[in-house]
C-alpha cells in the first residue's frame, strides 16, 4: 500500500503464498506494461481453491511516482517465487496502491531482476526496501521519498495476459446432476428389491 502526503510516499507490499501456478509475462512484456502503455489500469487478484478472480481499475487522475532503486527492486524481484498484482485509487494528487498476492497452487514469475531493475532506473527518486520472510509467508516495505510526480501506468489487457495464461486451470469443478442421481437412487433400488425376492424364492 502507498500513501502521498506532499512529496513523501510510503509504500507497502505483502505477500502471502502458500504455493502456486506459473504466470508466462516475458520480461519485454513487464516493461512494456510500466513504460509503453497510456491508460493507467491496475489489477488485483484472489484465488481460492484453484479459482483465480482478477479485477481491473482505472481510476487515475494524478499519480505521484512511486521509484525503487535498480539494486532493491532487482534483489526484490529475484528473491520473490510468486507474482503481486497491484491496485491503484487516486484523490487529487494521492494515490494509495495495494499489491496482494495468495495463490494456493505454486507460481513462478519469467520477468528478470535485470529488467525489472531497468523499468525502475528511470525514475528521479529513490526507494529503500526491505524484505523479512517467515516460512512461506514473505513482506516487503518500501519507503519512498517524491519530488516529482509523473504517472505509472499499465495495460488492462496486459495486465489480465498475465493472470490467465497460467500452466494450470484457474478452476475445475464436476458436478452430479439431480436426475442422474434420482436415476441411480431408482436403480439401486430395483436391484435391492430383485435380490430380495430371489432370496425368498429360493
Amino acid at each position: 500500500m502507498a500513501t502521498t502526503s506532499g512529496d513523501e510516499t510510503t509504500a507497502t507490499h505483502s505477500t502471502n503464498i502458500s504455493a502456486a501456478p506459473s504466470i508466462t509475462a516475458s520480461p519485454t512484456t513487464m516493461l512494456t506494461i510500466m513504460s509503453n502503455q497510456t491508460t493507467p489500469a491496475y489489477s488485483t487478484a484472489t484465488t481460492s481453491g484453484d479459482e483465480t478472480t482478477t479485477t481491473h481499475s482505472i481510476n487515475i487522475s494524478a499519480a505521484p511516482i512511486i521509484t525503487a532503486s535498480p539494486t532493491a527492486m532487482s534483489t526484490m524481484m529475484s528473491n520473490q517465487t510468486t507474482p503481486t498484482y497491484p491496485t491503484a485509487t487516486n484523490s487529487g494528487d494521492e494515490t494509495t496502491m495495494t499489491h496482494s498476492t495468495n495463490i494456493s497452487a505454486a507460481p513462478s514469475i519469467t520477468a528478470s531482476p535485470t529488467t525489472m531493475s531497468t523499468m525502475m532506473s528511470n525514475q528521479t527518486t529513490s526507494t529503500y526496501s526491505t524484505a523479512t520472510t517467515s516460512g512461506h509467508e514473505t513482506t516487503i516495505t518500501n519507503s519512498t521519498n517524491i519530488s516529482a510526480a509523473p504517472r505509472i501506468t499499465a495495460s488492462p489487457t496486459t495486465m489480465s495476459t498475465m493472470v490467465t495464461n497460467q500452466t494450470t486451470p484457474a478452476y475445475s469443478t464436476t458436478s452430479t446432476s439431480v436426475s442422474e442421481r434420482t436415476f441411480m437412487n431408482w436403480f439401486e433400488l430395483v436391484i435391492s428389491l430383485t435380490i430380495i425376492f430371489l432370496v425368498l424364492v429360493a
